[in-house]
């Protein structure tokens, strides 16, 4: 479990990482050119001409990016832990927990403003080993070698070859011992001193493009790498004095260390070198073939799966086997013979869910099977499990575990039916985010989202599988509530075990799947939902952000970043697009296709934008019904990403008149894309019917008081000016007068609107 913990804090780094590595920037050199030899001899000076002829200026150019960069990055960082500091303060009274982490982003805000200067110059010396833009912008000759640190092996790093001959410390070489020796170069001085230096061809423009990503992904990873939970301090570490007058405290610094900027830095120094290696490195994966049927023909996006990464299947939990409660009664009569018909009629038969079930409660793209059983000394079960990746079934893990027997055959009914709700909980979110429920990350318009989605799933995975108390009130849960169920399926609608379905997010794709929000009926079914949604994830955070609002912010930042500004630089191309679509069905004899234009793409973008807005709104307003926000966020966000679906078709569609002559035969499929998407567009957005019309309803009531109550205030001036002796008074009955028949004019509109408008 300690290990699994530990990779955890390392995932996002490995999920977001972009970053090409060199040998991958370099590839537009052919290899004749790498090998050219005029003078036949292969010296020195033939491979120093191969190199960007501007090399021996990189260095500096990195430095000026590096200053850029890490200034904006530290200016922005700073103010945001003071920010976080002051909410933490804000929000708690002598909550000691919430005081220390405040004080803690105040020290590391501190250690971060106070050694600006200095950290830009020297990034190294203060905790922060960037060492892959400072390689690739250094030696003109590059070798790979392997690289073990922190019980990760990263692959194909490139170090300066003439490090490399050296023999000695090989990366990191001028960076403290006490880290250093935490790597291990496990390629051979045989290995490194037997392979051809490469040259470095990196180019000027590849080089700014990626120092500038590696700065940006380090950014986005900055709260796992720099103010990670684990790092603040407790009461066993260090002393602290809270005085409750001023609400302010004084701690020590923690045992081991003689300052705070020691302590900070040791925190970080591991994994921002983790970091480093992940940029500096072979993917653990190759990319692996698209989809047969993408969700965006042709169009698919050049997605890099985040769970075949990141070495998912390695991470995620060695689930036990549990008995299911159609063949309890046959496990407790004889075990041997349970074991021997098992092995000889079931296993080789792929039909393991009829025997037995597994916690895997969140990330259903892995499928969990039983191998075989075995007969311990001891008269226990012993079964060798499976695990395997949905979508990419050759990718497997292989463990041994103990089975496990429920105490009673309607406990085991219970606990299959409570696990089944979460996983249809969650599967219902996949769908509508658009990756199907075996999470097929390459159907998402892009890396950004899929990274995002990733982290939720590990997060959850995480939180489920180390919180103590989760697992405890599962547990009471369904020895609670297990007799209000009579099937493993009976508090969902319309659901069979998803473990057992086949992977079609790979032959029809994801699309194809349907959003079933229906809610769960039991007892057991409900319970379940709320403990999984409102007692463990509404208050959860994934890097100190509201774990329901990290979609909706990344796709806000979609909208902003890749839609609004991707039409703006496409929008002559996108402008030809639909006069050519426009102009070809107009040749058409009975032509019954509608035309296309760019103000039903404005339209269509405010709607989006429009619905991403209500989605945010959805998860920072307090609810009494979590279990219902949970819904309707599902059906906002299955039209989001739809409608996304359509916008990056269409945004990324090439020009159609350069398509007629470069490829004419894929004109037809190129307009049908561009035809669908546009007719798939929604213009309308999302409101939950009830719920919307009771407001409408409301603020019409509202209105329609306040103009009542100033029509009558303006009729009881009129009438007793005299009597009262009013005076001066014409100019404020008629400003008085407008207010309330804006008032009612209001009310009327919304009590229109909250009756489905005037058509």
């Amino acid at each position: 479990m300690k290990k699994w913990k530990f990779k955890h804090l390392f995932l996002t780094l490995a999920a977001t990482s972009t970053v090409a590595p060199l040998s991958l920037i370099s590839a537009s050199t052919t290899s004749e050119e790498t090998n050219a030899q005029p003078d036949g001899n292969g010296s020195d000076t033939d491979v120093v001409e191969i190199n960007a002829p501007d090399f021996d200026s990189f260095k500096k150019l990195v430095d000026k990016v590096q200053s850029e960069k890490l200034k904006e990055i530290l200016d922005e960082r700073i103010k945001k832990l003071r920010q976080r500091a002051k909410s933490y303060l804000d929000s708690t009274t002598n909550d000691t927990n919430n005081i220390i982490k405040a004080n803690y982003y105040h020290k590391v805000a501190a250690f971060l403003e106070d050694n600006k200067a200095e950290i830009i110059k020297n990034p190294i010396k203060f905790g922060l080993p960037f060492f892959y833009p400072r390689i690739a912008s250094t030696d003109k000759t590059l070798k790979n070698v392997s690289i073990n640190f922190l019980d990760r092996t990263f692959d194909e790093v490139k170090v300066l070859s003439s490090d490399a001959n050296d023999g000695t410390t090989i990366y990191a070489k001028d960076y403290p011992k006490d880290i250093t020796d935490k790597i291990e170069v496990t390629s051979t001085k045989e290995e490194i001193d037997g392979e051809k230096p490469e040259v470095n061809k990196i180019t000027k423009d590849e080089l700014v493009k990626l120092v500038e990503k590696y700065y940006d992904e380090f950014n986005v990873n900055f709260e796992d790498i720099v103010i990670n939970n684990e790092d603040t301090p407790n009461n066993k570490s260090t002393q602290y004095d809270y005085n409750s007058e001023t609400r302010t405290l004084s701690m020590t610094v923690p045992s081991g260390f003689d300052s705070w900027e020691q302590y900070i830095k040791s925190k970080i120094a591991s994994r921002v070198l983790y970091f480093d290696l992940t940029q500096n490195s072979k993917p653990d994966e190759e990319k692996e073939d698209q989809p047969k049927n993408p969700i965006f023909p042709p169009l698919l996006p050049d997605i890099v799966d985040p769970s075949v990464q990141n070495e998912e299947i390695q991470l995620i939990p060695n689930l036990k086997p549990y008995i299911t409660a159609t063949v309890y009664d046959r496990y407790n009569s004889d075990l041997n013979a349970f074991a021997s018909e098992y092995n000889n009629n079931v296993a080789t038969k792929g039909t393991s869910d009829t025997y037995f079930f597994f916690k895997n409660l969140v990330n259903t793209r892995f499928k969990y099977s039983v191998l075989k059983l075995t007969l311990t000394p001891n008269n226990e079960l012993q079964a060798q499990v499976q695990i395997q990746d949905v979508l990419n079934p050759d990718k497997t893990k292989v463990y041994t575990e103990k089975v496990v027997k429920a105490e009673s055959k309607q406990l085991a009914l219970a606990t299959n039916a409570a696990v089944n709700t979460s996983r249809k909980l969650f599967e219902q979110f996949y769908i509508a985010m658009g990756v199907g429920k075996h999470i097929n990350y390459k159907l998402l318009p892009s890396q950004r989202i899929a990274n995002s989605l990733f982290n939720i799933v590990s997060r959850t995975v995480y939180i489920f599988d180390n919180s103590e108390e989760f697992q405890k009130m599962f547990s009471e849960i369904i020895q609670r509530d297990q007799n209000t169920v009579s099937s493993a399926y009976d508090p969902l609608s319309n659901v069979s075990n998803s473990s057992a379905q086949p992977a079609n997010d790979e032959t029809n794709g994801a699309t194809d799947e349907k959003l079933n929000n229906e809610k769960v009926s039991t007892n057991l079914g409900l319970s379940i939902a709320n403990l999984i949604l409102e007692k463990t994830l509404w208050g959860a955070t994934i890097n100190e952000i509201p774990y329901f609002t990290v979609i909706p912010n990344t796709l806000s930042t979609y909208y902003n970043d890749d839609l609004v500004t991707g039409f703006k630089n496409k929008l002559e191309i996108i402008k030809s697009n639909i006069a050519f679509f426009n102009d070809e069905i107009s040749k058409l004899k009975d032509n019954e296709v509608s035309p296309i234009s760019l103000l039903a793409l404005d339209k269509a973008l405010e709607t989006l934008r429009t619905n991403i807005n209500y989605l945010l709104g959805l998860v920072n307003v307090p609810t009494s019904d979590v279990y219902g926000r949970y819904i309707t966020y599902n059906e906002v966000l299955s039209d989001v990403t739809r409608q996304i679906r359509n916008l990056f078709n269409i945004l990324k569609m090439d020009s159609l008149d350069q398509i007629k002559e470069s490829e004419p035969a894929k004109l037809e499929e190129y307009k049908n894309v561009l035809r669908d998407s546009f007719n798939n567009l929604e213009y309308t957005p999302y409101r939950q019917p009830q719920t919307s019309q009771k407001l409408l309803y409301i603020l019409g009531s509202i209105f329609s008081i306040w103009g009542i109550i100033l029509a009558a205030i303006v009729g009881i001036f009129i009438s007793m000016r005299k009597k009262w002796k009013l005076t001066n008074i014409k100019n404020k009955t008629i400003t008085i007068s407008i207010i309330s028949a804006v008032s009612i004019i209001a009310a009327i509109a919304l009590f229109i609107l909250g009756l489905g408008g005037l058509l």
